[in-house]
């Protein structure tokens, strides 16, 4: 398994691990940047305005800790890929999501 902060070269784009026990308790998270623009891939950790369900249901707070310290700590632009539902910013999240406060 992957380690925080590890990385691997797919193609052109380097690609950094996060480690976001939560959602399951082997979450990983995927950052990489394209075109100057920082991405990261969610999966079901964050939702646009929401955060996954943890599995199992202990896990809520290092849910909470991920999304809070790993994944909204990413920088403002950065683009958020769950793995459902629409697209959206660190930055949105920020000010529409619940569960970032």
């Amino acid at each position: 398994m992957p380690r925080n902060g590890e990385s691997l070269q797919v193609g052109g784009l380097t690609v950094r691990f996060m480690t976001t026990p939560g959602h399951t308790p082997g979450g990983i998270c995927y950052r990489a940047e394209q075109a100057g623009q920082p991405l990261c891939f969610v999966g079901d950790t964050l939702f646009a305005g929401s955060i996954g369900r943890s599995n199992p249901a202990g896990l809520y707070a290092a849910h909470l800790d991920s999304v809070r310290r790993q994944v909204l700590t990413l920088e403002a632009d950065t683009r958020l890929h769950p793995g459902h539902g629409p697209s959206t910013t660190v930055r949105e999240e920020l000010v529409h999501n619940p569960f970032a406060a």
